[in-house]
C-alpha cells in the first residue's frame, strides 16, 4: 500500500527501487553488526569459562579479517537482497 501511495504521489521506479535497496542493506547492516556483537559476548563467555584450561598465550577475540568479511557480506546480502525487483 505504500508503494501504492508513493506512485500516486508521483514517485519513480527509480524512487522506489532505491528505497527499496536502502532498506534492505541498513537492514542487512544491522543484522551483521548484531552477529559480531553476539560473537564478542560469546567470546567473553568462553574466556571466563575456558581460562583454566587455555594456556596463557591463548587469545580468544575477533579477528579483524572476520569482522570485514562479515561486514562485506551483510553489504552484498543487503544489495542482492532486492536486486530481483
Amino acid at each position: 500500500m505504500e508503494f501504492a501511495v508513493r506512485v500516486a504521489l508521483g514517485a519513480g521506479r527509480r524512487c522506489l527501487v532505491r528505497q527499496l535497496l536502502t532498506e534492505s542493506t541498513v537492514l542487512a547492516l544491522a543484522g551483521g553488526a548484531a552477529g559480531l556483537l553476539l560473537a564478542q559476548t560469546v567470546l567473553s563467555l568462553l574466556r571466563g569459562l575456558a581460562r583454566p584450561v587455555l594456556p596463557a598465550s591463548a587469545d580468544l577475540s575477533l579477528d579483524p579479517g572476520a569482522v570485514l568479511v562479515t561486514a562485506v557480506v551483510a553489504l552484498c546480502t543487503g544489495v542482492a537482497g532486492r536486486s530481483r525487483c
